[in-house]
């Protein structure tokens, strides 16, 4: 047999169902209205554990603002990297316009010396054109170095980045392949055209 209570509870659940209230808020209205304790469908934030309140709270910590500002290279306007083929005195010439931008340069040029360093494991070969200035290029132990039946007066080619007005920090150094010497004119005119356009701009 029903209970009367329980049945009215039901009835007033039904005649609410168009009203936008479901069952639970319907139960609390009654409830309510009837002394017993409510039930309340979300929790108050009162209630709600300090560590759990935190989760979706964003970060305003120094090294997450560092993080979001930080861009990749090139993405900012005016930032370009430059790798530009020449002569000796034709790259000492581009790193005094170029000063400012990050330019890697690959030299091809005759042997002329090699030096000790000033620190250990330090090594300076000096290289030039035919006449000219003289390029100091520096390297260490490490440098990647592919260099066969070395001798004073051998082609080779260098890459690096220019650290003064004539000295180039070497990351490779390897033999210039009779390819490479024939097409050195050429592979320079278009260096030089890549410089002007980009000091015209």
């Amino acid at each position: 047999m029903f209970n009367k209570s329980k049945i009215n509870v039901i009835h007033h659940m039904v005649l609410n169902n168009g009203t936008g209230l479901n069952p639970v808020e319907s139960s609390t209205a009654q409830n309510g209205a009837s002394g017993s304790h409510s039930i309340r469908s979300t929790p108050n934030a009162n209630e709600i554990p300090q560590n759990i309140q935190n989760v979706d709270k964003p970060s305003t910590s120094k090294t997450d603002t560092n993080n979001r500002d930080f861009m990749p290279f090139g993405s900012r306007p005016g930032e370009k990297l430059f790798i530009l083929t020449g002569t000796v005195e034709r790259v000492i010439h581009w790193n005094k316009l170029l000063s400012k931008q990050f330019c890697y340069f690959e030299v091809i040029a005759a042997v002329v010396s090699i030096q000790e360093g000033n620190v250990r494991t330090q090594k300076i070969m000096l290289l030039r054109d035919r006449t000219g200035p003289i390029l100091q290029v520096i390297y260490y132990m490490l440098t990647h170095l592919a260099i066969e039946d070395f001798h004073l007066g051998k082609m080779i080619r260098c890459v690096g980045k220019m650290i003064g007005p004539n000295i180039l920090n070497a990351v490779s150094i390897r033999d210039a392949s009779n390819d490479e010497v024939e097409s050195l004119h050429r592979l320079t005119l278009i260096s030089e055209q890549a410089v002007s356009t980009h000091l015209k701009n």
